[in-house]
């Protein structure tokens, strides 16, 4: 054996082993991303309606459908309030929601390694017909993006909400006894109602009876009490001439009426209204 077969073979030995290892982690590569793109067409394909899945193939739907499906919900959109958009445009959005609400496609916000926000496809089914290195196809904006997945979640709510109403009107009662049950409703508010206005009004007198007002005379510029002409002084002797001395002090506007208000202190825009000066006089 010859000196220099020894570092030789050693060299090719390691050769070999380097390119052992590069094809085994290619190999390792390729069936993680096999997996994922298998995953995210079978997650799509559990939600889709009996009616259409009935109609597609796994193969089909790779190698035929999908390239021109995600072309059909990248239209041209503005990205502005949808009620700005045109009859033709509305058209066009409903149109899109719909092929995402039966393909379970929708867009998923998520956050980059650069720090930003960008919506992704859920399920990502652009892996399996885009491949990397060839020239991007068109892209919605992040506006765009953003109504489509807030347009398309209010629509799988207004589906399900028409579902929940369709299998309960298929669940209703005799006549006789939705009539009744109505009847004891009616019977129920009225004497609450009555109950409710009885309240009201203790309340009311209860708040005219404990309201102490701070009488004081009216003056003119020097300091002098002024005697009013034509009213005759009351004294409160009775119980009657009490009450109706102090609802003229918190005023017929409020004492008399059914809206009323009070305050503690301070000044409040909640209640507002027409107040003559003959009332508070």
């Amino acid at each position: 054996m010859d000196k220099t077969d020894g570092p030789v073979a050693g060299s090719l030995m390691g050769t070999e082993l380097h390119f052992e290892s590069d094809a085994s982690k290619v190999e390792v590569g390729y069936w993680a991303a096999l997996q994922n793109m298998r995953n995210a067409v079978v997650a799509m394909l559990a939600e889709i309606p009996p009616a259409m899945r009935s109609r597609l193939a796994l193969t089909t739907l790779c190698l035929d459908m999908l390239s021109l499906l995600l072309d059909l919900i990248s239209p041209k959109l503005r990205p502005v309030n949808p009620q700005l958009y045109s009859s033709r445009e509305k058209q066009q959005l409903c149109e899109l929601i719909d092929t995402m609400i039966n393909y379970n496609l929708s867009y998923r916000q998520d956050r980059t390694q650069e720090g930003q926000y960008t919506y992704v496809l859920e399920p990502n089914v652009e892996e399996v017909v885009r491949f990397p290195g060839l020239p991007p196809r068109r892209q919605l904006t992040y506006q765009v993006k953003q109504l489509i997945a807030r347009e398309t979640e209010l629509e799988r709510m207004r589906r399900t909400e028409r579902a929940q109403q369709r299998r309960n009107t298929h669940t209703r009662e005799d006549p006789q006894e939705v009539k009744k049950d109505k009847q004891e409703v009616k019977t129920d508010n009225q004497e609450v109602k009555r109950v409710s206005s009885k309240n009201h009004q203790q309340r009311l007198e209860n708040i005219v009876k404990q309201t102490v007002v701070e009488i004081r005379p009216e003056v003119d510029f020097f300091g002098r009490t002024i005697i009013p002409k034509g009213k005759p002084t009351t004294t409160s002797t009775t119980a009657e001439a009490s009450k109706g001395g102090m609802v003229l002090q918190i005023g017929r506007a409020v004492g008399n009426s059914d809206v009323w208000f009070r305050f503690n202190e301070g000044v409040s825009n909640a209640v507002r209204r027409n107040v003559y000066i003959r009332e508070l006089l």
